[in-house]
C-alpha cells in the first residue's frame, strides 16, 4: 500500500510539471532581461583581481615591513616583486616568492662569513593561505637565519667583515629607522624602501681619510679642540673629543635620480671633479654659496627639494605601485664626518674660493641644516624612495609652510655670536 502511495505521488508530481499551463507560467515568470551584459568582461575582470591582489600585497610588505627584527641592517624588494633581500649581520639573505601562488620557492644566504647555501625551508613555511600569511612565514625565515650558528661561531671573522672598524659600524643605522627619525610622516611622506649602495672602495676612502684627519687633530691643542665639541665633553680626554668629531653622521642628498647609478659606483662628486662617465669636469654650479664641496642636509624634507624621480622610469612602475601618490622622490642616506667644521655665512664669501675656511675640515650652514665637505669624507649608504600621500588639506599646507621655512641663512652677526667653530650643543 505504501508503495502505491508513493507511485501515485511520483506520477501527480510528474503530471503536475507537466502540465501546460504551469510550463505556460513558467515561461511567462522567466525573465526578459539578459543579466549577462553586466559580466565584466575578460579583461575588466582580470583587472579588478589584479587589483585586489595588490592591495593585499601592499598590505602583506607593509606588514613586513613593521615586523622586521631589529637585526636586519636594511632591505629591499618586496611581495609583489616576488624578490625580497634582508641583509643580517651574518650575510645577506635571498628569498624567492610567488605570491599569487603563495609559497616560497628559494631562500639562499650569501655570506663572506662562511660558504654561501640554500637555507632549507620547512614544510610549514613553504606554503600559506593568504599573502599575510606568507609575510608572517618570511619574517619567521628570517629570525631563524639571525639565531644560526654560524652567527655565534664566526663572530670573530663578522668583526673583518667591512673595512670600517666596527665602533663607525653601529652608528650606521638601517634606514627605516633614519627615516623614522627624520620625521616624514608628520607631513604625508611614506617612506617606500632602500637600496644599499654602499661601496667597498668607498668604505676605504673614508677610512683613510678618518686616519688622516685623527693625526693632525691629535697634533692641536686640547684648548682648540674644545671649540668644536659640546660642553659636556669639554672637560674629557682628547681622545674622546676626537672621537666625537670623527663620529659619523647621517645626512641626505637630494639629486637628478638620471644620476644615481654614478653615485652607487662612483660617489658624490663635486664642481672641478671628474666625471669617469664622460671624462669632462664637473661644471661649478649656483649652489655653492658655502664653500667647495659635496652639499648635504640633515634635513630629509630639505633634500627633497632637490630631488627628482626620473619620470620615464616612474612611467614603468605597476599601476599599483604608482596608485599612493604623484609626487615620488629618491634621496640619497649618506654617512658623513665633519671633523673640525667651521660655521658659515653668506658675508664670508665662500662662493668664488677654492678650499675651505683655514684648519677646517668641513662647512656648517643654515643653523646647522647643511653640511659642505669634502668627497673623501661621504660615504654613500642608501637610495631611499619616498611618496608624497597627504591625508588632508591642512597637511599639505603644513608642509607648504615647513618646506619654506627650512632655508634661513645666518645672520651676519652670528659668527661673532656663536663663534666661528661649531658645535651641535
Amino acid at each position: 500500500m505504501a508503495i502505491e502511495e508513493v507511485k501515485t505521488s511520483r506520477t501527480f508530481a510528474s503530471r503536475r510539471v507537466s502540465s501546460p499551463k504551469i510550463l505556460k507560467t513558467v515561461k511567462m515568470v522567466r525573465p526578459s532581461v539578459d543579466y549577462t551584459k553586466n559580466v565584466p568582461s575578460p579583461e575588466k575582470a582580470k583587472r579588478q583581481y589584479h587589483a585586489l591582489y595588490f592591495h593585499a600585497a601592499e598590505r602583506a610588505d607593509l606588514l613586513l615591513e613593521q615586523h622586521l627584527p631589529h637585526e636586519v641592517v636594511h632591505h629591499s624588494g618586496s611581495l609583489q616583486e616576488g624578490k625580497l633581500t634582508f641583509e643580517l649581520p651574518v650575510g645577506t639573505l635571498n628569498i624567492e616568492v610567488d605570491s599569487c601562488l603563495k609559497r616560497i620557492k628559494v631562500c639562499r644566504l650569501v655570506s663572506e662569513i662562511f660558504i654561501s647555501r640554500n637555507v632549507d625551508v620547512p614544510p610549514e613555511l613553504t606554503t600559506a593561505h593568504s599573502t599575510k600569511e606568507l609575510a608572517m612565514h618570511v619574517l619567521q625565515l628570517i629570525e631563524n637565519c639571525i639565531v644560526s650558528p654560524h652567527a655565534e661561531l664566526h663572530k670573530h671573522v663578522q668583526a673583518r667583515r667591512s673595512s670600517l672598524p666596527a665602533k663607525m659600524l653601529k652608528f650606521i643605522a638601517s634606514p627605516r629607522d633614519i627615516c623614522r627619525a627624520a620625521n616624514l610622516t608628520q607631513y604625508g611622506w611614506k617612506f617606500l624602501k632602500a637600496t644599499n649602495i654602499r661601496a667597498h672602495k668607498l668604505q676605504e676612502r673614508l677610512q683613510q681619510r678618518i686616519a688622516s684627519i685623527r693625526e693632525e687633530l691629535n697634533g692641536l691643542p686640547i684648548a682648540t679642540l674644545a671649540f668644536s665639541v659640546p660642553t659636556n665633553l669639554r672637560l674629557k680626554s682628547k681622545a674622546r673629543m676626537i672621537d666625537y668629531m670623527l663620529t659619523p653622521r647621517h645626512a641626505f642628498h637630494g639629486t637628478n635620480s638620471a644620476i644615481l647609478d654614478s653615485i652607487a659606483k662612483w660617489g658624490l662628486l663635486g664642481p672641478g671633479d671628474t666625471n669617469p662617465m664622460t671624462g669632462l669636469a664637473i661644471p661649478k654650479r649656483l649652489g655653492s654659496t658655502y664653500g667647495p664641496g659635496i652639499y648635504v642636509t640633515t634635513e630629509v624634507h630639505l633634500a627633497n627639494t632637490y630631488s627628482n624621480w626620473d619620470e620615464e622610469e616612474l612611467l614603468f612602475l605597476d599601476p599599483a605601485e604608482r596608485a599612493p601618490g604623484k609626487i615620488r622622490k629618491r634621496v640619497v642616506i649618506c654617512a658623513v664626518v665633519l671633523g673640525r667644521a667651521a660655521r658659515v655665512t653668506l658675508a664670508d664669501g665662500f662662493r668664488e674660493k677654492l678650499n675651505l675656511f683655514p684648519g677646517a675640515h668641513s662647512h656648517v650652514a643654515n643653523n646647522g641644516q647643511q653640511y659642505v665637505l669634502p668627497k673623501e669624507q661621504v660615504l654613500p649608504l642608501y637610495i631611499a624612495d619616498f611618496d608624497w600621500v597627504p591625508e588632508s588639506v591642512q597637511q599639505k599646507k603644513a608642509y607648504v609652510e615647513y618646506a619654506e621655512s627650512l632655508v634661513c641663512p645666518p645672520a651676519e652677526g652670528d659668527v661673532d655670536r656663536l663663534g666661528r667653530w661649531w658645535r651641535p650643543d
